[in-house]
């Protein structure tokens, strides 16, 4: 859980500056990559998934700042196959957990963790193209919007 630890302080950090203060003036916060990413990243079981929580949840007491797990978690869902075409298309440098394998345990624990909590909405992102991102975007603001308080049609 080496790993784990190292992508917790950053969190700590993160938390700390940004989003506490950003809660606390009253403001909205939207970010990729939260506690869920932790836990997918970090384990390969149910399992494991409680014990990177808590291993998280101990770091974050130990430094004083509370761990607030999200009130939503939108999952964009697609197939490892999908996600391995569209960083080779964007021709970007891969991190050490962009590979096919990885893409595989990751896309399948980021379902188990929908599974497991009712505030994890999976959102099929397999579209392709501009309609494409047009249907995800529509289904991720089902979800998000009430959450906000934004009536239908961002109104």
């Amino acid at each position: 859980f080496g790993e784990t630890k190292q992508r917790g302080c950053s969190g700590i950090q993160h938390y700390r500056d940004v989003i506490i203060p950003a809660l606390e003036s009253g403001t909205h916060v939207i970010c990729d990559r939260g506690i869920d990413s932790a836990i997918v990243y970090g384990g390969n079981t149910i399992a494991e998934f409680a014990r990177v929580v808590a291993l998280h949840e101990e770091m974050f007491a130990e430094a004083g700042v509370p761990l607030i797990w999200p009130d939503l978690i939108i999952i964009y869902d697609v197939t490892p196959e999908t996600s391995m075409r569209r960083m080779e298309a964007s021709k970007r440098e891969k991190d050490a957990f962009e590979n096919e394998l990885k893409a595989r345990r990751v896309t399948s624990n980021y379902r188990a963790l929908a599974a497991l909590y009712p505030n994890c909405c999976l959102i099929d992102a397999e579209p392709e193209g501009e309609d494409g991102e047009k249907t995800i975007f529509a289904e991720a603001r089902k979800y998000i919007y009430p959450l906000l308080g934004i009536k239908d049609g961002g109104t």
